[in-house]
């Protein structure tokens, strides 16, 4: 994921963007530390692949970009509330995109084979939403739980879609390497065998 590139304090909370404009701290990516242990996190996650020959109405979203910008929100949260908050327990998840609307609508795709290739059938006008809960340990450590913690979120999202789940991850905490970008995958074993995470070139019926 991209470097947040300032960081500013606000009332009880610490907030880190890729703005350099500091009178607009939310244009891209960015997230907030707040004092009592929660927090947000927004990432940018269009498809990388733009065609100038081939004009959509929709904006695109690119499915590996989703899967990682929520596991990027949630370990960076979960260590936050962990280690400098001291909170601990279960904490209650909630992933969206956004901008979106009648305007703006929105698709589902995936750069592994071809070039934005439709990843779910729903062309989305709404806000989708998806809500989960985790322990904030697991959600701090890299390893199967804080995978199976962004397979739950990332899979709500992807079934607004209509996908049946995020196929990039399992729901006991694993990765499927057909799914991502042949670019990660050699990052993505390294970080599985240090995290004693399960790596499986499984493909879904």
């Amino acid at each position: 994921m991209s470097n947040f590139s300032s960081t500013l304090v606000r009332y009880r909370r610490l907030v880190a963007s890729g703005s350099s404009q500091a009178h607009l701290p939310y244009r891209y990516h960015a997230c907030e530390l707040h004092q009592g242990g929660s927090g947000v996190f927004a990432s940018i996650i269009d498809t990388p692949m733009v065609d100038p020959h081939v004009q959509r109405e929709e904006k695109l979203v690119d499915n590996n970009y989703l899967v990682l910008g929520v596991a990027a929100a949630l370990r960076m949260l979960g260590i936050h509330a962990r280690d400098r908050a001291a909170a601990g327990g279960l904490a209650n998840l909630r992933a969206t995109i956004w901008p979106i609307g009648e305007e703006i609508p929105i698709a589902l795709v995936s750069n592994v084979g071809m070039r934005n290739e439709q990843a779910g059938p729903a062309v989305l006008r709404e806000p989708p939403s998806a809500d989960a809960v985790a322990d904030i340990d697991d959600l701090a450590t890299d390893g199967p739980g804080q995978v199976a913690a962004t397979y739950r979120l990332a899979s709500g999202l992807h079934q607004a879609f209509g996908k049946p789940e995020a196929p990039l991850v399992t729901s006991d905490g694993g990765l499927r390497l057909r799914y991502w970008h042949y670019t990660a995958n050699r990052h993505l074993t390294a970080w599985a065998a240090t995290a004693g995470v399960e790596v499986s070139n499984d493909v879904l019926p």
